[in-house]
């Protein structure tokens, strides 16, 4: 399934509207202090990432769970050949959709 795009509307009736208020907001919050509106757009930008991608923890949790899960294939793989069967020296690791983040049954490595 693909990831969903915005349509042509969507990015000037909603995005950026949203995106005016919340640089509005964080520029009111500061109240001209520009190293507190830098640290405010920091934290709103890595809350943000969380919600696409969890928390760094979760990840790691996540990627060794895989891991073990697939230790017998990748031991195989590593030590008889120098690139995944198919897929090249450049495979990546995911099946493309990023919609709701990652958790072990939507994940491949």
């Amino acid at each position: 399934m693909p990831n969903r795009q915005l349509s042509a509307s969507e990015p000037e009736n909603l995005a950026r509207p949203l995106l005016a208020q919340v640089r509005a907001r964080l520029t009111e919050l500061a109240n001209g202090d520009t190293e507190l509106l830098w640290a405010l757009r920091r934290k709103l930008y890595k809350e943000l990432m969380y919600d696409e991608r969890s928390k760094p923890m979760q990840r790691v949790a996540l990627k060794r769970l895989k891991r073990k899960e697939q230790k017998v294939v990748m031991q195989f793989e590593f030590r008889y050949s120098y690139s995944l069967p198919g897929l090249g020296r450049s495979a990546a690791v995911g099946n493309g959709n990023w919609f709701g983040g990652g958790d072990a049954a939507t994940i491949s490595m």
